[in-house]
């Protein structure tokens, strides 16, 4: 430096003695939590009342003849999968592993029972009736065909549910992780932003994700069976087959909607993976929810009732078997003829 005189430094500024790297937390965006959870908790609520219309009016021929018992599973299953909803945004008030760590597995919880209760009740359903149609012996009683019967069937599928999971969770457990975005550098080449978002994970995830998708789909593919081959049953008394065929047609393709775009999207587009995941969770309940009700409600209102005939679906009886009413009393159904 020459004294007196001002110094000059290259592009007027003194150099950096290291660049700036920038990494920001990239998160679901909180307006778009809020307004798929509003949409969430309208139908939570719709859920609820549909849960009091079924047990005010369980007693009504309309809804005694649908299985109301079993329509309350599948009531609490959609309400599970409205909460995934807010499970799977709650990521975006989160910043610590060990509390995004305990929301990955809740999901995988949560996600698991809402599929089973709510369409491995309907399978069921629809598997009484394949059965009740397809009675080669006109006058058998099918006595497995009880509700109590298909409870227990739904409750194997959820034991099975709780067995794998337990067993992932105490041999590869879920953890979270970051992982990092391409870097974006700035036009003067100094500075740079390498964004990072926040992943569930173990060791071998594939594997464990890959065999639930698979029992899954299996079950999936077991009631678009029995919504086909019942397609044509129009007994008053089976009054929800059809909508309860239509439910399944609508879960797996909704399905097979959002797997084919979560693969489009990726894994590093956080905003569109997680509006795409709830307005599955959103459509497919509530989609469920208004075909296994409405139909009925707008009965009821209407002031439409069904004659206690048979086949009667919550006792197991086929069209022809009418004979058992002599041989059993049903002391509960306070609507049924055979007193």
């Amino acid at each position: 430096m020459i004294p007196g005189k001002e110094f000059i430094w290259p592009d007027g500024k003194p150099p950096r003695d290291e660049d700036l790297v920038n990494e920001p937390l990239v998160k679901a965006s909180v307006n778009l939590f809020y307004l798929m959870s509003s949409v969430a908790a309208a139908g939570l609520l719709s859920a609820f009342g549909f849960l009091y219309i079924n047990y005010h009016y369980r007693y009504h021929s309309i809804i005694r003849q649908s299985s109301p018992r079993l329509n309350n599973v599948i009531v609490i299953g959609c309400m599970l999968s409205y909460c995934c909803v807010f499970v799977y945004g709650a990521e975006a008030f989160v910043e610590s592993l060990d509390t995004h760590s305990v929301i990955c597995k809740i999901r995988w919880w949560m996600f698991s029972l809402a599929f089973t209760l709510a369409f491995g009740t309907m399978f069921v359903k629809t598997w009484r009736v394949y059965k009740i149609f397809t009675n080669k012996q006109l006058y058998k009683q099918l006595g497995s065909l009880h509700d109590r019967h298909l409870f227990g069937i739904v409750c194997g599928l959820v034991c099975l549910d709780v067995a794998y999971l337990t067993a992932w969770e105490i041999t590869d457990p879920i953890t979270s992780s970051h992982r990092h975005l391409s870097k974006d550098i700035s036009p003067d080449g100094h500075d740079s932003t390498q964004g990072y978002f926040i992943i569930c994970t173990s060791d071998n995830e594939n594997l464990w994700s890959t065999f639930w998708a698979t029992w899954k789909s299996l079950l999936l593919v077991i009631g678009l069976f029995l919504a086909w081959e019942t397609r044509h049953v129009s007994f008053p008394s089976l009054n929800d087959s059809k909508y309860i065929g239509m439910s399944v047609y609508n879960v797996v393709i909704m399905i097979l909607i959002t797997v084919s775009l979560s693969f489009v999207v990726g894994t590093n587009h956080i905003q569109a993976k997680y509006a795409l995941y709830t307005t599955a969770f959103n459509v497919i309940s509530s989609f469920t929810l208004l075909l296994l009700f409405v139909p009925k409600i707008a009965k009821i209102m209407g002031g439409t009732t069904y004659p206690e005939q048979t086949p009667d679906v919550v006792n197991g009886t086929t069209p022809f078997n009418s004979f058992c009413c002599e041989q059993r009393r049903h002391h509960e159904c306070p609507h049924c003829k055979c007193k």
